[in-house]
């Protein structure tokens, strides 16, 4: 029976990156907060499925990648579909080229929940807040869409050993269309009214990307855990909108002095699972470490999962 050696480094490297990630954790649970986080982390799953190559090839090759995409937040939820392609060519020995592209459409649903409404994006509120406040159902969409251009090639680093190492930028657009709910005040001095709180806007980054990789064969299959980092630029303030009764006011956070909060460093971990005959890969860690480090990452999400497949030839 051949024996496997544990590879602590790996670990001790992966908890390291997850600790950089940590400082994005907030303390409020108000929709204002919650509005921000739920596509913060469908824009991690989209990181930790965009189809880099994890290893050096003789010749190019499209990489295609599908998916489904679940954020879930005090029963307010982001769902949707993921769609990329890819294209790798080698460029010296041991040395690739490859551009990428991806669209993926969400919709947000849900609601009849009891939060806190509080607004950070302005100071000209003509009510007290926070209060609490019934919300009904939560409507709009989110359409992220990005191209980026990555150099990869395979490399040894210290501790992790020989894998593939990816290093690029991509240039990415998250428009939150008709992001809004209706709420009713039901504590205070201010309970009955009610109006529409909207977070719909437009959002821009230019997305520094790095990515590791380390795969190995058994029989059929390739098992390649990877490591996804990206930072996008610059921090940006939530953009909002909250009406009610003789007022409508909008408003950016970072221009209220209440912060740039778009923008979170990203780390996501992950395995593929490649059925090398069919070049078809199953992203089987994604699914694991997603549900279990973006609750952790950003605070108030209750469930995430995603379903990736993507195939290269």
């Amino acid at each position: 029976m051949r024996v496997y050696k544990k590879r602590p480094g790996i670990t001790a490297f992966f908890f390291f990156l997850l600790v950089l990630g940590i400082p994005s954790i907030q303390a409020a649970e108000s929709l204002e907060f919650i509005s921000e986080h739920l596509p913060e982390t469908a824009a991690d799953n989209r990181y930790a499925t965009l189809p880099l190559a994890t290893a050096s090839v003789d010749q190019g090759h499209f990489l295609f990648q599908s998916g489904y995409s679940m954020t879930e937040s005090s029963r307010l939820r982001l769902s949707g579909s993921q769609l990329s392609l890819g294209y790798h060519f080698p460029f010296r020995r041991n040395l690739g080229l490859e551009f990428v592209g991806f669209s993926d459409a969400m919709r947000f649903s849900g609601g009849n929940v009891t939060l806190p409404l509080e607004v950070l994006f302005s100071d000209d509120i003509p009510l007290s807040l926070p209060a609490q406040a019934a919300f009904g159902r939560l409507q709009g969409s989110m359409h992220h869409w990005g191209v980026g251009v990555f150099v990869d090639r395979d490399m040894h680093l210290p501790v992790l050993g020989d894998g593939h190492a990816a290093f690029g930028i991509i240039g990415e657009v998250f428009r939150l269309k008709d992001y809004r709910a209706a709420y009713r005040i039901i504590s205070g001095e201010n309970a009955g009214v009610t109006g529409i709180a909207d977070y719909s806007a437009t959002y821009r980054f230019i997305t520094p990307m790095m990515q590791f990789a380390r795969g190995r064969n058994y029989g059929d299959w390739k098992i390649t855990p990877k490591a996804t980092v990206a930072l996008p630029l610059p921090r940006v303030g939530v953009k909002g909108r909250l009406t009610g009764p003789g007022f409508d006011i909008s408003g950016d956070t970072a221009d209220n002095g209440e912060g740039k909060h778009y923008g979170d460093f990203s780390l996501t971990l992950s395995f593929l699972a490649v059925y090398r005959p069919w070049h078809l890969s199953f992203d089987l860690g994604g699914l694991v470490t997603q549900a279990l480090l973006e609750p952790v990452i950003h605070k108030g999400i209750e469930q995430n999962w995603i379903l990736s497949v993507r195939w290269e030839g």
